[in-house]
């Protein structure tokens, strides 16, 4: 069982289990007596085993079967889920995801156990090719005309674009089938010119924006009510495919590392 998240605003005195892969992020963290085990957010570099003393609030639990590759991998699991809770990914829907992200290839696998069909990874040598091997379920396209084919006559159509570039955001106005959703996620500064009228009030596209940003800690919106997404990041990460398939989306821990970038 995980412990709910504490109203506790007391430091906790903790030790440190595992660093975060970059120095700085979620590293995995113990009370001496074993009560607490969770997450914590973690700079300035403290060596592992070390004492220090956090905010017991902001703790992420994570359950006592997870080893410390899998607990590492929860809060990048839970952005996963959370951008697909937003969009309403249902069974039979096809998932768009643009690259240009370290979470990219970990959000199009967790868009095939939401049930989506197809799961398109959209590339572009302007990204730059993800490491991590993509699974058969998931269908990499990096052409207008292939994109198109992968989408035709699908019964619905959830996007999001984690690369914040504006030729792949144009891509996606410009192919997405009406009535599709489009979330806008990326961290880029390019000027986007959108033609709006056409391509998206006369297509019926909704548009949301929802920053994927790895480089601070979760919100309490990504955790969900009473935590619940960190509850289902651990039961998923506790099953030994789920588990493999996140770590290989992630291309190892150094896929979960702070970097521009959120069932």
């Amino acid at each position: 069982m995980i412990a709910p998240l504490s109203v506790n605003t007391a430091p906790l005195s903790v030790t440190v289990e595992r660093l975060p892969p970059a120095g700085q992020g979620y590293g995995l963290v113990r009370t001496r007596d074993g009560s607490v085990r969770g997450l914590a957010w973690l700079t300035g570099g403290p060596a592992e085993g070390a004492d220090i003393e956090v905010d017991s609030r902001h703790i992420l639990p994570v359950t006592a079967d997870l080893d410390a590759d899998g607990a590492l991998a929860a809060p990048a699991l839970v952005t996963a889920l959370h951008v697909w809770d937003i969009q309403n990914l249902e069974i039979g829907e096809a998932a768009v995801v643009t690259e240009g992200s370290p979470l990219s290839t970990l959000v199009a696998v967790v868009a095939t156990w939401y049930g989506a069909s197809p799961v398109v990874l959209i590339s572009s040598a302007a990204t730059g090719r993800a490491a991590a091997a993509l699974p058969h379920s998931v269908v990499e396209v990096s052409e207008r005309a292939e994109l198109t084919e992968k989408l035709y006559e699908k019964p619905g159509v959830a996007a999001i674009d984690l690369s914040g570039m504006a030729q792949m955001v144009d891509l996606l106005l410009t192919t997405l089938p009406p009535l599709s959703r489009l979330m806008l996620s990326g961290l880029g500064k390019e000027l986007l010119t959108v033609d709006f009228y056409n391509n998206v009030h006369r297509k019926g596209l909704l548009l949301s924006s929802n920053i994927v940003d790895l480089t601070r800690p979760l919100e309490a919106t990504h955790l969900g009510a009473d935590g619940v997404r960190i509850r289902r990041a651990c039961r998923l990460l506790a099953r030994a495919e789920r588990r493999s398939a996140c770590l290989a989306a992630l291309g190892g821990l150094g896929g979960t590392a702070p970097a521009g970038h959120g069932r």
